[in-house]
C-alpha cells in the first residue's frame, strides 16, 4: 500500500514571522501531535464513522455541512517538534486524503 506521509503540505505563515503582541500567558497545554495524522497509517484508512470519533477527541472540526473538510485552529499542535497553527484535512469519499499545515 502506498505511503500517504507525502500528502502533509506546509504553508508558512508570513504572520509567524512578523513581531505581534506577546499573547496573555495562559496554563501550558500539551500540544496535539499531528503526527499521529501525517504518519499513522491507521488514520488513512478511517471511514466517516470513524472521522466523527476522531472529531469528538481531537481540536478538528467539520467546516461544512458537505464534510469535504475538517479543520483546527487556536489549539496548541505541533508537528516534527514544530508550532502548527492551523491543520486542514482533506476528505473524499469519506477518507481522509491529505493533510496541510500552516506553521
Amino acid at each position: 500500500m502506498k505511503s500517504n506521509t507525502g500528502l502533509c503540505a506546509f504553508l508558512a505563515l508570513s504572520a509567524m514571522a512578523a513581531g505581534s503582541a506577546p499573547a496573555a500567558e495562559q496554563p501550558a497545554q500539551a500540544p496535539f501531535d499531528l503526527g499521529q495524522i501525517c504518519e499513522g497509517a491507521g488514520f488513512w484508512q478511517k471511514d466517516a464513522s470513524a472521522l466523527e470519533a476522531f472529531e469528538k477527541k481531537s481540536p478538528f472540526r467539520w467546516v461544512s455541512q458537505e464534510r469535504a473538510e475538517m479543520r483546527a485552529a487556536e489549539v496548541p499542535m505541533s508537528y516534527l517538534g514544530l508550532p502548527v497553527v492551523e491543520a486542514v484535512i482533506r476528505v473524499e469519499g469519506g477518507n481522509p486524503r491529505g493533510v496541510f499545515l500552516s506553521i
